[in-house]
């Protein structure tokens, strides 16, 4: 079983900080065999969510919810890192729940120097370093794979740390797009 991070929500249930996103994965038995596989190898935060919500969605339920919800989940990645959206979820202890945490794919993103820099230095791959980026980041990851490679890839990223630096270099990203 690999090693996992758990954070707590504004409930005092800790999650996973780390997981498997299925949104989007091509029929039943894709599903079914690739949750079995990430399930073998340790995960514990499979996402199915039926819907997705925009930030001004949120923002209107959270100013009506008599239970603030814990984990909002959006598109987040070093391109777009949803900080307007953590402003909105701040004073309720609600987290960011990452759904295409390497930007879908992006080869700009996966390309950046910082993270091919950085995979070097760590031995680790470009996504492994963005999924870390995240983790330290206080987000929930969930990125969709079902290649069984990148399933063990993945979660290898609880064997090292970004240092305080090479997360704000990161941040750089955000900040010129």
């Amino acid at each position: 079983m690999s090693q996992q991070s758990y954070i707590t929500l504004n409930n005092s249930v800790k999650i996973p900080q780390f997981g498997l996103g299925v949104y989007l994965v091509d029929g039943d038995d894709t599903t079914e065999k690739t949750v079995v596989e990430a399930l073998k190898l340790g995960y514990c935060h499979i996402d199915t969510a039926h819907a997705y919500f925009n930030e001004r969605g949120v923002e209107n339920v959270l100013k009506i919810a008599k239970i603030k919800p814990a984990v909002c989940q959006s598109e987040c990645h070093p391109y777009h890192t949803q900080q307007k959206l953590r402003e909105i979820l701040a004073p309720h202890k609600s987290l960011v729940e990452a759904y295409y945490p390497i930007g879908h794919g992006d080869k700009n993103l996966l390309n950046e120097a910082i993270f091919t820099k950085l995979a070097k230095k760590y031995n680790k791959t470009n996504v492994q370093i963005i999924l870390r980026w995240h983790i330290q980041y206080g987000n929930i990851v969930i990125p969709k794979t079902t290649n069984p490679v990148h399933l063990k890839e993945n979660i290898k990223i609880f064997d090292f740390e970004l240092t305080p630096e090479e997360m704000k270099t990161n941040f750089i990203l955000y900040n010129v797009m």
